[in-house]
């Protein structure tokens, strides 16, 4: 869980886990602790960032679903792009059906939709 305060964001971790860093100037770090941070309490454990960059985002990522809440691992805003199938409606992708293929390679690939879904079948590999 990660709880922001005025001058100190709480991270609680009780698993090993990599603490996910953006900082405002676009860099990134990936922090790994292991289950030893918990040791002492395992209910909570204090991780102390030694940066004098500025955080714009931090998660919890510990490759493995193990929450049932997800919500509270992380805090701020990330930079990064994420596709979100739900907003795609089945109406934008039919610009891309269809059959493509180039003379530079012996393939072909049909596009179809199933729903919001494209779906692509490749023929003439070899």
């Amino acid at each position: 869980m990660v709880t922001p305060s005025a001058s100190k964001i709480l991270v609680v971790l009780l698993c090993q886990t990599n603490l996910m860093v953006e900082y405002t100037d676009g860099s990134k770090e990936k922090i790994h602790h292991t289950a030893a941070i918990w040791e002492k309490d395992q209910k909570s454990t204090l991780v102390t960032l030694n940066t004098k960059k500025k955080i714009q985002y931090l998660k919890l990522d510990n490759g493995i679903y193990m929450d049932a809440d997800e919500s509270n691992n992380s805090w701020g805003k990330s930079n990064d792009l994420v596709f979100d199938a739900t907003a795609v409606k089945p109406g934008d992708l039919d610009k891309f059906l269809g059959e493509y293929a180039s003379a530079a390679l012996p393939i072909k690939i049909m596009f179809s939709r199933e729903g919001n879904i494209l779906v692509a079948d490749v023929t003439g590999q070899w």
